[in-house]
């Protein structure tokens, strides 16, 4: 639960920027999406690379199955971080740093411009704490 909390404040922070532009953009990352609008996990590292456009780094970490996480920087900006961590807990984050409205997110939601209400009212049958 203390995964979807943490979605919550850095996509509240990512929407704080009152400056965005009036156009959207879109996330590209409809491909890793579930008819629920969501990110199914678990899954295999190859199902993010088959359909996530953009590149590829890797990060060491110690704490991460094979010692590195991956990081998808795509085209618009938004990046895509997936991480199995050593006791095959697995997460996914996106993360945006632009003032650009960025469409295309998990349960509708809109960067810089969805409100932190819209977020935890989305986000509310999962129930997080």
């Amino acid at each position: 639960m203390k995964k979807i909390n943490l979605f919550y404040i850095i996509f509240f922070l990512a929407n704080f920027n009152i400056f965005a532009q009036k156009t959207s953009l879109d996330a590209g990352i409809s491909k890793i999406l579930n008819k629920n609008q969501l990110i199914t996990l678990p899954a295999k590292l190859s199902f993010f690379v088959d359909n996530i456009e953009g590149e590829i780094r890797r990060q060491y970490s110690e704490a991460c199955e094979g010692n590195f996480y991956d990081i998808w920087d795509t085209k618009t900006g938004v990046n895509i971080i997936y991480v199995k961590l050593l006791n095959k807990i697995e997460y996914v984050s996106i993360v945006y740093r632009d003032a650009n409205k960025i469409a295309g997110l998990p349960l509708g939601l809109i960067f810089n411009e969805s409100t932190f209400n819209e977020c935890k009212n989305n986000f509310k049958k999962y129930n997080p704490k």
